[in-house]
């Protein structure tokens, strides 16, 4: 091979590296590139090479004609670059340049840092995930309707044709939830409910993509005067508020608020829900089927989510079969009668990282509250790791083959699970989850489902006191 040409091939390879590494070091986004090499003024081949990673935010553009000197031969390589995905348009990487002067702000009870040192404290090197910051925050509830955070941007954003809202985040673990709140230049505001069963999901870093279909005008966070037309082409600022009532187990980390614009690909495209059978209403514990698009195949970490508006609560629900179009399942057995919404969440796994992106919601009825008689438990209360609790069905219906004791936390997260055959009709529980860790203080709601028929057969409460 002649000197040219292992410089030219050399020389490619080189500027290859160099804009993939770019790309991966400032956030993935997918491009297109073709380069024209030339040897000592000699134009070598034109062609367009294979889809690399460019930085995000590039979108469309060309990287500056660069000169390398490789093995003693000069060679010009010039790069032009279109973008193969959508373009990203950034609300905020708390780095100091998105927000505006008014800065960061605190509302309501129980967000720390508070309204004075979130300018300092919040945006934190503990928390980056992208680049140097990101946002470091933990909420505990301390009364009233609850609290949160926002920022108001250094300048509006023109959102017009964004197919989806973006953001990564690292959950505290905490059984609380929040909405997403954007608001346009005269403070009129829409929201959309992360419920707490997607948000335990992210134990490390992801990214969560909410269609913005999702979101819907909300009265409450709305600034006075403001008008009703929300207005996605001035945004000019958002938020984060907690509705829910449990305590933080530590911080929660944000990176990166951005909008997907324009046509997505089908990976990034949200689930729909399309309609559910039955289509209004049905009691806790009943089955429904949800017909959709992009539920994704196969299940994996995807949920169906009942969500309360009232209480802020979500409740998972038992999926009993999985595919792209159709999902089978339980209307959850905690829920008490009342209206609710119901979603899809797609979860994956990407190279390591955590992804979920978030149907449009559908309204659901949950006509009665289950009906059963209660368990025997004992001892009650009781003390977990030196003690165990004994759970007893008192009558088993004949016909029954297998029992299913299920446990719950008071914010309707499944702790454990036990499935016995019959005619055995007990289980001792030692204060265990399903992961093997000792649960902590507090009361712990008992399910127990024959698990053919799904009927709910008894419930009842443990309170757990560790002394």
């Amino acid at each position: 091979m002649s000197r040219i040409a292992r410089n030219l091939i050399a020389t490619f390879l080189f500027g290859l590296l160099a804009l993939s590494a770019a790309g991966w070091a400032a956030g993935s986004a997918a491009y297109n590139f073709s380069g024209t090499l030339n040897s000592g003024g000699a134009s070598g081949n034109s062609a367009s090479y294979a889809v690399v990673s460019a930085a995000s935010g590039s979108n469309n553009g060309a990287f500056s004609s660069t000169s390398y000197l490789v093995g003693g031969g000069f060679l010009f390589c010039s790069y032009s670059i279109a973008s193969a995905l959508p373009p990203s348009y950034v609300l905020d990487d708390f780095e100091g340049l998105k927000v505006g002067p008014a800065g960061y702000y605190v509302f309501g009870a129980g967000v720390t840092p508070d309204n004075a040192n979130i300018n300092a404290q919040g945006p934190s090197a503990d928390a980056a995930f992208k680049d140097s910051r990101g946002m470091k925050v933990s909420y505990s509830y301390s009364g009233g309707t609850g609290g949160g955070w926002g920022a108001k941007l250094a300048n509006t954003i023109d959102l017009t044709g964004a197919a989806l809202i973006n953001f990564y985040v690292r959950w505290d673990g905490s059984a609380n939830a929040f909405k997403l709140v954007l608001k346009d230049s005269d403070g009129t505001a829409n929201s959309c409910v992360i419920p707490n069963a997607v948000l335990t999901g992210f134990s490390k870093y992801g990214q969560l993509s909410i269609s913005v279909a999702n979101f819907n005008s909300d009265a409450a966070r709305s600034d006075p005067g403001s008008n009703s037309a929300f207005d996605w082409s001035k945004i000019a600022g958002y938020e984060f508020e907690y509705k829910t009532r449990s305590a933080a187990t530590g911080y929660q980390f944000f990176d990166l608020l951005a909008a997907t614009v324009g046509s997505l690909s089908p990976s990034q495209e949200a689930p729909v829900v399309v309609f559910t059978d039955p289509a209004a209403a049905g009691p806790a514990g009943s089955g429904i089927t949800i017909n959709g698009l992009r539920f994704g195949t196969p299940q994996g970490n995807s949920l169906v989510v009942f969500d309360d508006p009232n209480t802020g609560l979500s409740y998972q629900a038992e999926v009993l079969s999985w595919s792209d179009t159709v999902i089978t399942a339980r209307v959850p057995a905690l829920a008490a009668a009342g209206n609710y919404t119901i979603r899809v969440i797609r979860q994956g796994n990407i190279f390591g990282q955590q992804s979920g992106i978030v149907s449009n919601v559908v309204p659901f009825q949950v006509s009665a509250a289950a009906v059963a008689g209660a368990a025997t438990i004992y001892p009650n209360p009781f003390n977990a790791g030196k003690a165990s609790v004994n759970i007893v069905v008192p009558t088993i219906p004949s016909g029954t083959t297998n029992i299913g004791f299920y446990l719950y936390n008071v914010a309707a997260q499944l702790v454990y699970k036990q499935v016995i055959s019959s005619p055995n009709n007990s289980i001792t529980w030692s204060g265990l989850d399903s992961a093997g860790a000792l649960v902590g203080n507090g009361t712990f709601l008992v399910r127990i489902i024959d698990e053919d028929s799904r009927a709910l057969l008894a419930k009842g409460k443990i309170l757990v006191i560790k002394q």
